[in-house]
């Protein structure tokens, strides 16, 4: 063959390459440009763009709130025999979760070439740290934008968010000794125990207990706190089954945190027996005069305390108690208090007396009575007649004195004075009606 039979076949091959070079890139061929001739070959493009891949990796893959992992974006040219370095710009964002990357791009640095595969690749990295957890995974996407000699692609990967952080519940009540129907405050904490920065738990806290019965008021409370801890309290009252009272707090968790569940117990200590006595001096008197009234309390266990607390009194009949209740005092196993008592009027002539002890956090109540014999006030009735001698037929006139001798406040006697004599004699305006003040009234007849 002749060298100028081998030139159109040269002329053509080459158009047939470029021809293949459109079909495989894509890219359009010039209007009115034919793939065997002269125009095919001057249209063809300067400057073709290599292919690439990005991926990207972030280690750790797992993170908490406040936790930072690093992600690296190679970016790979492959094509075949002409593969060359990227360079250029990675800019990183991610979806799914709270977070912030820092840088939020990079430059990718000086690469390398695979001496067997021919395949060119670059890196660079950014550090990712979450702010929030989010929906459990968080899509972390690493865009190359191109260079001259090479195209933009895009790679992705997961970034999982941890389990929801673990959290300590414990509980305490104090007093942690009460005897049935003594409040005791029980107090729950819950801390976050996880690694990475603590977010303060929030939520309820339900209370439970074993052992023994008796209620929570209220039944559960709501947390409240800073930092990795929060709190709150509420009241236990036993009201049977003495021993130790288990009480259990349960930590529900939140959006972050967990549930967990601590317990505490309590010693239940039944209500020591109590009697008590009470003597009132002088246990007789009249309407108005006092008594006092004294009321012991006394602990009648094996090994008694001295009760504390207050007693209250009442009376069967009219009268008052100043004060109308007193404070106990005492050491060992009793103790006392006083207060007086004023009858008012006689009634049956018995006033039945009793004194109440209302209890402390130990001790049981406990009730007693006496009597105190209520009668009349005493009396004193005098008379004098003037003139003191008067004949037969003349007239005299007679005033009576009638006094309150009683103890205690005299009260003013009332009523009628009648008059009677030994000798003849009439009496005008007998019986006369008292009159008077004080401790003494008085009338006359004649």
């Amino acid at each position: 063959m002749s060298s100028d039979d081998r030139r159109p076949f040269g002329r053509r091959w080459i158009a047939v390459v470029l021809l293949l070079n459109f079909v495989v890139t894509g890219a359009s061929m010039p209007v009115g440009a034919s793939a065997f001739g002269a125009n095919a070959l001057s249209s063809a493009p300067a400057i073709l763009t290599n292919a690439t891949v990005t991926s990207v990796g972030c280690a750790p893959q797992v993170i908490g709130v406040g936790e930072s992992t690093r992600c690296t974006a190679i970016v790979t040219d492959g094509t075949p025999g002409a593969a060359t370095i990227p360079s250029g710009i990675v800019s990183f964002t991610s979806v799914g979760g709270s977070g912030g990357f820092n840088p939020e791009s990079c430059t990718i640095g000086s690469g390398s070439v695979d001496p067997i595969t021919g395949v060119a690749s670059a890196s660079c990295a950014a550090i990712y740290t979450s702010t929030a957890l989010g929906t459990g995974a968080r899509t972390i996407s690493a865009t190359y934008g191109g260079d001259a000699s090479h195209s933009g692609s895009l790679g992705s990967t997961v970034v999982l968010d941890p389990p929801k952080r673990n959290t300590d519940t414990s509980v305490s009540c104090i007093p942690s000794t009460v005897a049935i129907g003594q409040p005791t405050t029980c107090t729950a904490t819950v801390t976050d125990t996880d690694t990475g920065t603590a977010i303060t738990p929030t939520g309820t806290v339900s209370f439970s207990k074993s052992g023994g019965s008796g209620t929570f008021t209220p039944g559960s409370c709501t947390l409240s706190g800073a930092g990795a801890s929060a709190s709150c309290s509420v009241t236990y009252t036993p009201s049977g089954g003495t021993g130790l009272h288990t009480i259990t707090a349960s930590y529900g968790g939140d959006a972050d945190h967990k549930g967990s569940d601590g317990s505490t117990t309590i010693m239940v200590t039944a209500l020591r027996a109590t009697s008590t006595g009470v003597s009132c001096t002088p246990p007789a008197v009249a309407v108005g005069q006092p008594t006092s009234c004294t009321a012991t309390v006394t602990d009648t266990t094996a090994t008694p305390t001295t009760p504390t607390g207050t007693v209250s009194f009442t009376s069967s009949g009219s009268g008052t108690f100043s004060p109308t209740s007193c404070t106990l005092s005492g050491s060992g196993s009793s103790a006392s208090c006083s207060v007086s008592y004023t009858p008012s009027a006689v009634g049956t002539g018995t006033h039945t007396i009793t004194a109440t002890y209302s209890g402390d956090s130990t001790h049981a109540t406990s009730s007693g009575s006496t009597a105190v014999f209520v009668a009349k006030r005493s009396t004193s009735t005098s008379v004098s007649c003037t003139p003191t001698s008067v004949p037969v037929g003349a007239s005299t006139t007679c005033t009576a004195t009638v006094s309150d001798t009683a103890a205690g406040t005299a009260s003013t006697p009332t009523g009628t004075v009648s008059f009677t004599s030994d000798s003849a004699g009439t009496f005008s305006g007998s019986p006369c009606t008292l009159s008077g003040s004080g401790s003494s009234s008085s009338c006359s007849v004649t």
